[in-house]
């Protein structure tokens, strides 16, 4: 039996990204993501803090987001570049008209890419 590799390589690349994506998706429509301020506010109330405890522990809930949206951006630019390294050596593989098609898809599945993480990375 005769396996196509570039057939077989492109469909796990298309797989692995689309569960990259299906985790991103999962992360932005969490929940506690989406209702962020009222969880806060939920967490407050069931602890039954103070108006002082409150502030305290909200300017430390606020800077451990910022450093999570720090790691959130460092990790964005790594995945950025492995990407573009994967796609890069799937195109050699591909014929002129692969090409074009892949670089179409390729358009696309940034374009959705940047979409999705900014959203994350903005809650």
């Amino acid at each position: 039996m005769s396996i196509r590799w570039k057939s077989l390589a492109l469909a796990l690349i298309v797989g692995w990204f689309a569960g990259a994506a299906s985790g991103l998706l999962i992360a932005r429509f969490c929940p506690s993501l989406k209702t962020h301020k009222r969880a806060r506010a939920h967490f407050y109330a069931e602890l039954k803090l103070t108006p002082e405890q409150r502030v305290s522990v909200g300017a430390i809930l606020d800077q451990s987001h910022e450093q999570l949206r720090r790691v959130f951006e460092q990790t964005k630019s790594d995945a950025l570049a492995l990407r573009r390294a994967t796609r890069s050596r799937i195109r050699q593989l591909l014929t002129p008209d692969q090409q074009s098609l892949f670089d179409r898809l390729n358009a696309r599945w940034e374009a959705r890419f940047e979409k999705r993480f900014d959203r994350l990375q903005n809650h």
